[in-house]
């Protein structure tokens, strides 16, 4: 149940959450038209379409359909620019903090809620996709709202005719944002049944409302079936080459992702030794949670589950990012630990309520602030430095040697940024070039999946080229990597 909301008085916490929003929007605009990196590179055809091809054509490697759409309007209203195309994701995360505020509340009280959302307002994974070519911060945002209007439902057994208009405008617009979006519905259901079946059970005599809940579910998943059926058969082929193209296409669930989800993470907590203090309160603050407000720990926890189990079932590839609504359960779980771990040792420490509250307030600011620190990192280094690595190599080659930029560099080298590049995907075609003897450039990004997909692309060059610079970037395994003539001599 929704306990006292009285532990912020109404003006400490209309400043608290001023400073929040305040905090969140410059944030996330802040270098907003910073370098792209190879995921946003690929959304760029799918965006630029025109907006009619956009809800009716499957683009084959985009398939976030609502930002693509709000990102094509912007790039019209203001100007294609970087900053143009990410400004709908940059809204998205600030509504996602917000939203954040009321599900914490709603949860425990309104002070946890302020400060969960601060831990997200400062978060570096939620400002990377807020600064993203993407939907996920909409996914986020949905899957947020959607689940609030849910606990608002279970809480009260009740689902009038405005909350049940408003939670199936919630659900339409989750899967909308992308289609990983349906587990959140499926999962509601799922948690709806058992809340159901629960009441029942125990002789309750007010029930959750689940032919109300299934009348409005029916009615989303219809008008969201209406929504993607332009697509469906490009759905499919794409999904079908998905499952069926090798590992290095796009990683399974296996221990190399585990590595990219625990290196992407140890980024934002202060490096691992942070990620395991962050896991160690996450699991005191699951229970906690538990305890606080277990249905709400359902809701947001089993689409991870499911999710999770679909793709693994399906054989579908998988990156961390596919689960970014997994950053404000981080945030509810982490926050909810610290926030009552806190309040427990100042309970022995101060004993007036009032100084107490004052001392609990200014830890839990100092614990913002500490957890803002890797933003420092973030705003100093592009998410992958392709303009710096061309530039590099633009000074340091000669006239007639060669530009190789492997894989997706090559692409985005030639087609994007304009370089005299050639593309190699594979080892044979690197050793025709060498039979050439011209001086070759190799840059390379993604150097793990390189080695899985092409281990003997990846051991050549190595092998038979000197690593002239690593530019690092914020993206996992992102760094690029230039690599010259093994009788080359830096005089830089």
């Amino acid at each position: 149940m929704i306990q006292s909301n009285q532990d912020v008085s109404k003006t400490a916490f209309f400043i608290s959450f001023i400073i929040i929003i305040l905090s969140a929007s410059i944030l996330r605009l802040y270098q907003l038209d910073s370098q792209m990196w190879l995921d946003e590179f690929s959304a760029l055809a799918s965006v630029r379409r025109p907006w009619l091809d956009i809800v009716s054509i499957w683009p084959g490697v985009s398939s976030h359909i609502l930002f693509e759409l709000l990102a094509n309007w912007s790039a019209v209203f203001f100007g294609e620019s970087t900053f143009s195309l990410r400004l709908p994701a940059a809204l998205f995360g600030i509504l996602g903090v917000i939203t954040l505020v009321k599900f914490g509340e709603r949860i425990s009280t309104l002070k946890l809620g302020l400060f969960i959302s601060a831990l997200m307002a400062v978060s570096y994974n939620h400002i990377f996709y807020s600064q993203n070519i993407r939907g996920y911060t909409a996914l986020i945002f949905f899957f947020l709202w959607s689940s609030y209007l849910f606990l608002c439902i279970s809480d009260t057994k009740r689902m009038e005719v405005k909350l049940g208009v408003t939670y199936f405008l919630a659900t339409v617009l989750t899967c909308y944002s992308q289609p990983f979006g349906v587990f959140i519905p499926v999962s509601q259901s799922i948690v709806a049944l058992f809340l159901f079946l629960s009441h029942i059970r125990n002789n309750e005599e007010n029930c959750f409302p689940i032919k109300a809940f299934i009348g409005w579910m029916a009615l989303a998943c219809v008008t969201t079936l209406l929504l993607y059926s332009p697509f469906y058969n490009g759905m499919m082929s794409h999904a079908k080459a998905d499952i069926s193209s090798a590992v290095g296409g796009v990683p399974k669930f296996d221990f190399g992702l585990i590595i990219e989800v625990v290196e992407g993470l140890s980024a934002a907590f202060h490096g691992y030794i942070g990620l395991l203090i962050v896991s160690l309160s996450g699991i005191i603050g699951m229970i906690i949670w538990a305890r606080k407000h277990l249905v709400s720990l359902f809701v947001l926890v089993v689409p991870l589950f499911v999710q999770a189990i679909a793709f693994i079932v399906m054989g579908v590839g998988i990156h961390p990012r596919y689960f970014a609504i997994a950053i404000p359960v981080i945030f509810i779980a982490g926050g909810t630990a610290l926030f009552h771990i806190t309040d427990f040792i100042l309970s022995k420490l101060v004993v007036n309520k009032v100084s107490r509250s004052f001392v609990h307030t200014v830890v839990l600011s100092a614990v913002v602030i500490f957890s803002s620190y890797p933003l420092i990192r973030y705003y100093s280094i592009p998410k992958q430095d392709f303009q710096g690595a061309l530039e590099i190599v633009e000074e340091l080659a000669n006239e007639g040697d060669v530009k190789v930029g492997v894989q997706t560099v090559g692409t985005i080298m030639k087609e994007h940024l304009g370089a005299d590049f050639v593309r190699v995907d594979k080892f044979e075609q690197l050793l025709t070039l060498e039979k050439s003897g011209k001086a070759l450039w190799v840059v390379v990004t993604l150097e793990r999946i390189m080695a899985v997909s092409d281990p003997d692309l990846m051991n050549h060059i190595n092998a038979n080229y000197q690593l002239i610079q690593r530019l690092p970037g914020t993206v996992g395994d992102g760094s690029m990597q230039i690599y010259g003539p093994n009788n080359f001599i830096d005089y830089r």
